[in-house]
């Protein structure tokens, strides 16, 4: 007979998944929590010392009870904050913190009743009572003032309601059991779904395999070809049938790589696999209604949410892919929330797709299963983990600045006197600030920096009393929230006061100031320790990328630790299938950059002309790049011209990739610039793209941050400019070049413009797989290279 699986959850968990509420949009400061905890104490220890002899009060009570089912055996435990007993009985006292005045609340939270019905029948059944009596209080810490509801229960309408609660969560728990039981047996008999291993694949499968099952985490080189997202995706799955992990998280930063994770499970699927995966797309871009606030008052995809997704969870759930298209779909047809329906539908599905945030960034991440530090058997699969290294630090870094709140204050005086005092007080602080940055450094109409490790301590006091007044207004006034300029200050605030909760040596205080302004912004240098933690949410993860090189310095920055695992495969292609030349006669460093134009012009020219196709060439700046092209124009080469421009919709996007999709009878070249949209996660395969020349090494814009980070890595391991400009330099240029060699049967060409490429340092940066290299200093033409090349 197989064993009854064990499953254990909270009460306060048991309700919040089964109660049934609509969603309302509340606020909470970061420190909400902890004067909670502490506000529980207070009140306890004050009715212990007020309560007459003949009345005992027991908090912190422990219960739990086991409710079992011929699949399941769940554990429901919980603390009661008090229990008093007196000559009626004993009476359950649940303690509820609040901002709002007590008695605005004129009848008890649907939530808070039903844990509080819960903790009284598990207590009176343990002890055979036939009634108990519940306490429910809200108490405001800084009036001191109470409002208490008392009710009283017979056993059986306890007993009722407890395994109405209990037995909605074991049916759906069986339901998932049910489904696990299919899903397991289609993985035990799962094969990989192509013909044949790729090189170096086979490799990458053994070894993320193995890092699930001993929950270990694993940096992952894999250069295009190997086939990375099905070689990451198929041992994940095959740990989660054997039970090495409970949940797989597919973790990137762009939709052409979700779409790619997508693909591969339906070719899992068409190979035999059962499993639910979700598609989590981020809230704005898939709200129905974005003139408004989250709030079941203002929105009616909120309304009566709970019911409606009683009715849609099934329907939805019938899908094996649940893709943003069929969360639209069905949030149209029902009226419902498409965004909060994706959160409630992730706790049935085996795998998640989603963006970085989901996991990292402390405003959104995925607090149903993170929200506790205890370590679960979750997988994290993270795939072009090179992008991770600047979103981390914007994740953990806070700003705020003197004219969002000197605005805000202007708008707020003669409306709400008490909320004006306390933006004015932060105004005043931060003039302070300046006017002392302007006497020490001086200050231009440009604009000015200045990094300090000192914290500006004086200056959360006062964030946290601003926030506070603002939460109880919130509360109460429900037309503030929609005051979009209003809520982004607040939102600001309790993010800045969060970061300061963490900052240490780790973080530098970043002022950029001039005569009117001040920008105060809580610099993360190092995420590498913050990146850690969040991993240690999950059992294992597995960090890949076509370009983690070099990996002991991606290793470090995205908290790998001493005992992360290594795995460095090299490409699959054919060597002869490529030409690498480096023009090291041309310099594109800032100073030199005017005598650089007709060179590159002319070797873009002799590129393109050598094999009429499809190319790209990336810039490193748009300045640089138009300077250069205002040049070539003037050669009357034939080639047409497509040009990258910021800030391009994703309509102008497609139209400029469209054009790869044939060959012309005169070459195309796009001109782009690196690090962009099209320097990475575009699929240019057999003769869409013939060739790719990457002007300069990559290098990013000098900057004070940049520097502040190159100060604090020298500190470290003296490698500062390494760490700060040179390696996320390079990778910028290895990603651009990835663009070529897609598949097996792919030729194409490669072409470095920079002195610095033939240098020591970055030679042991470029791919070994592209040895060896022709060199203009070794007296290699690239036309006879280029015109041999093509003849093969």
């Amino acid at each position: 007979m197989k064993q009854k699986k064990k499953v254990k959850i909270s009460v306060g968990s048991l309700v919040e998944f089964t109660s049934g509420q609509d969603i309302k949009r509340s606020f909470f400061s970061p420190e909400r929590a902890v004067e909670g905890i502490k506000g529980h104490v207070e009140i306890q220890q004050s009715i212990k010392n007020t309560l007459p002899a003949d009345i005992k009060y027991y908090s912190e009570v422990s219960v739990s009870k086991a409710v079992e089912s011929s699949l399941i055996c769940l554990e429901i435990s919980g603390r009661i904050d008090g229990v008093i007993e007196h000559s009626r009985g004993l009476t359950i006292h649940e303690i509820k913190t609040v901002k709002l005045k007590p008695e605005d609340i004129e009848a008890p939270v649907k939530k808070h009743m039903a844990q509080a019905k819960c903790y009284a029948f598990m207590y009176g059944n343990n002890k055979n009572l036939q009634n108990m009596g519940i306490k429910l209080s809200y108490y405001n810490m800084d009036t001191q003032e109470e409002n208490a509801f008392e009710f009283n229960y017979g056993m059986d309408e306890l007993d009722t309601f407890f395994y109405r609660l209990a037995g909605s969560y074991m049916d759906r728990l069986e339901m998932l059991e049910n489904w696990y039981n299919i899903r397991d047996a289609s993985i035990e008999k799962l094969d990989f779904p192509y013909p044949e291993f790729r090189r170096g694949q086979d490799e990458m499968i053994s070894s993320v395999y193995n890092s699930i099952e001993s929950g270990e985490r694993l940096f992952v080189q894999a250069p295009t070809g190997i086939g990375k997202t099905v070689a990451s995706i198929f041992p994940a799955v095959k740990c989660l049938g054997e039970g090495h992990t409970s949940k797989i998280f597919y973790l990137t930063a762009k939709n052409t790589t979700k779409a790619l994770a997508e693909k591969t499970l339906e070719d899992l699927r068409k190979s035999g696999l059962c499993l639910k995966s979700l598609t989590i797309t981020a809230k704005e871009a898939i709200c129905p209604n974005r003139e408004n606030y989250c709030d079941s008052m203002t929105c009616s995809y909120m309304d009566n949410y709970s019911i409606k997704f009683a009715s849609v969870m099934e329907k939805v759930l019938d899908f094996n892919s649940i893709s943003r298209k069929e969360l639209e779909k069905y949030a149209s047809m029902h009226e419902i929330c498409p965004f909060e329906l994706s959160l409630d539908l992730s706790y049935f599905c085996d795998m998640l797709i989603c963006d970085y945030n989901y996991l990292f960034d402390p405003r959104v991440f995925l607090k149903r299963f993170f929200m506790y530090k205890k370590k679960t058997a979750y997988c994290f699969l993270i795939d072009e983990a090179h992008n991770l290294v600047d979103r981390s630090r914007e994740m953990f870094s806070a700003q705020i600045s003197l004219k969002q709140f000197r605005e805000l204050s202007s708008e707020l005086k003669g409306f709400i006197p008490l909320l004006y005092e306390k933006t004015y007080a932060i105004c005043l602080f931060l003039k302070q600030i300046l006017e002392r940055l302007a006497a020490n450094y001086g200050h231009n109409t440009t604009g000015s920096f200045h990094a300090e490790k000192n914290f500006p301590e004086g200056l959360i006091p006062l964030m946290k009393e601003f926030v506070e007044i603002t939460e109880s207004f919130l509360e109460n006034e429900s037309y503030l929230s929609q005051k979009e300029d209003f809520m982004k200050v607040y939102y600001d605030t309790c993010f800045f006061i969060k970061i300061s909760d963490t900052y240490d040596e780790k973080y530098v205080t970043f002022y950029d100031f001039n005569r009117s302004n001040l920008k105060v912004k809580l610099m993360c240098i190092d995420p590498s320790h913050i990146l850690d933690s969040a991993m240690n949410r999950g059992k294992s993860s597995i960090l890949f990328s076509a370009t983690l090189s070099p990996i002991e310095y991606f290793s470090r920055v995205l908290g790998g630790g001493h005992d992360a695992g290594t795995l460095m495969l090299q490409s699959p292609f054919f060597r002869e299938n490529m030409a690498v030349y480096i023009d090291d006669s041309i310099s594109t460093r800032y100073k030199m950059r005017h005598r650089s134009y007709k060179p590159i012009a002319e070797c873009i020219n002799t590129v393109v002309s050598s094999k009429t196709g499809n190319y790209m060439v990336f810039f490193p700046s748009y300045r640089y790049m138009q300077d250069v092209l205002a040049l070539f124009h003037t050669m009357n080469t034939g080639a047409r011209i497509i040009i990258q421009s910021p800030g391009m919709k994703d309509s102008q996007r497609e139209f400029f990739l469209n054009q790869f999709a044939e060959i012309g009878e005169t070459s195309l070249i796009g001109f782009a610039v690196m690090g962009g949209i099209f320097g990475e996660s575009i699929d240019l395969t057999g003769e869409k793209l013939s060739g790719v020349i990457i002007v300069g090494v990559g290098l990013p814009q000098l900057c004070p941050e940049r520097n502040i980070i190159k100060q604090y890595y020298d500190s470290i391991y003296g490698t500062g400019f390494e760490y700060s400009y040179v390696y996320p330099g390079i990778n910028k240029v290895l990603q651009a070049s990835g663009r070529v060699i897609r598949t097996q049967t792919d030729t194409g060409v490669i072409v470095l413009l920079d002195e610095r490429f033939s240098t020591y340092a970055y030679r042991e940066l470029l791919p070994s797989e592209w040895h060896p290299i022709s060199r203009a200093s070794e007296n290699d033409n690239l036309k006879d290279i280029l015109d041999e090349f093509w003849q093969i």
